[in-house]
């Protein structure tokens, strides 16, 4: 038995056809989950290059204002100052300048999957979770699926829905961090 109209978990209410299960199966998308795919990919990318760019703004200009609040309250000249601080800044500056390239390696590492459109499959019994989480201010409902120890979030009930608790599925996706990105599935 073979049901193909699970919802996209990012694009509710977004119809899976048989042709992309097929497709799926075959390891190749389809051209809808493609252009699905290659826009959430865009999007995080473009996240990720924007908190990037943040960092290499904001942590520099600290360091340059922490540079002059220490000189001012230093009460030493600038030709003793320095000395004894340029080090510090540059160490600083370098670390730094570390944790960005090691953020861009990760990044790129946990992007390839959809970078290169790889599609992944898991088997195994459903455990579906419907809940309401909440945070100090507010409060959502949860939209969960765990299938053999993988988890998968959906944008609403409708796109959960169509999963039953303890039966066993076949997952097609993407491994995209934090969630990877459902293409479609099928009862096994």
């Amino acid at each position: 038995m073979t049901r193909t109209d699970y919802t996209s978990s990012y694009l509710p209410n977004v119809a899976y056809s048989e042709a992309d299960l097929e497709a799926n199966r075959q390891g190749i998308l389809t051209e809808d989950q493609f252009q699905i795919v290659e826009a959430v990919y865009q999007e995080r990318e473009r996240l990720a290059r924007q908190t990037n760019k943040l960092f290499a703004i904001w942590l520099p200009l600290l360091v340059i204002v922490g540079f002059i609040i220490e000189y001012r309250q230093s009460g030493k000249s600038l030709g003793d100052f320095l000395p004894e601080a340029l080090p510090i800044v540059i160490m600083v500056g370098i670390g730094i300048s570390i944790l960005m390239a090691i953020s861009a390696v990760f990044t790129a590492v946990n992007a390839r999957d959809a970078r290169n459109k790889r599609i992944s499959v898991a088997e195994g019994e459903a455990h579906v979770l419907e809940k309401e989480a909440r945070t100090r201010q507010s409060h959502y409902m949860r939209y969960e699926l765990r299938l053999n120890g993988r988890l998968f979030r959906f944008a609403n009930h409708a796109s959960i829905a169509h999963f039953e608790d303890g039966m066993s599925y076949r997952v097609y996706y993407i491994k995209y961090y934090p969630f990877p990105l459902m293409l479609s599935a099928e009862v096994i």
